[in-house]
């Protein structure tokens, strides 16, 4: 009897599957807002989402937030706007400044669920902050260096003796 009931919750675990997120990143474009992109798993269901920041006064304030309609802090009203797409929840905040520093804090609820939730908070800094790349994306230096130098190789390989010629 017991081995039933164990296989039993075995088998049902794959389904109270949460939402995992996998990357949290944070950057600052051109125009001197702070872009924060939080990645997931594709999911099957309807994503609710909250942006909270951990401030320098150890306050929690929330951003924005589908979780808890109504409990976004009165100075992010107008200058935050969330961008989802079918694994991304992106956060702009438009006026990035020093006041903005602290820990952000993306929240993923599947399902409109408690228990289907994931979190992960990062650190930003004004003064430390990478700047963003043409897309919003953050640059990858070391790889376009990488792809840049490789250039001239691969374009060589083309007169390379390769194989049988007819």
């Amino acid at each position: 009897m017991n081995h039933l009931l164990i296989l039993s919750v075995l088998a049902a675990l794959p389904l109270v599957e949460g939402q995992e997120i996998t990357r949290l990143t944070a950057c600052t474009t051109k125009t001197n807002d702070l872009s924060l992109e939080c990645q997931h798993k594709k999911a099957s269901g309807d994503i609710k989402y909250e942006w909270s920041l951990f401030n320098r006064k150890n306050q929690t304030l929330v951003i924005i937030s589908t979780i808890q309609e109504n409990k976004a802090d009165a100075s992010y009203k107008k200058r935050a706007k969330v961008t989802k797409t079918d694994d991304m929840v992106m956060l702009n905040v438009t006026g990035f400044g020093t006041i903005d520093n602290g820990k952000y804090t993306c929240h993923l609820r599947l399902n409109a669920e408690p228990g289907h939730d994931d979190n992960k908070t990062i650190s930003v800094t004004k003064e430390t902050i990478p700047k963003c790349g043409a897309s919003g994306l953050l640059l990858n230096i070391p790889l376009m260096l990488s792809l840049l130098l490789l250039l001239p190789v691969l374009q060589n390989l083309g007169n390379l003796p390769c194989g049988n010629e007819n």
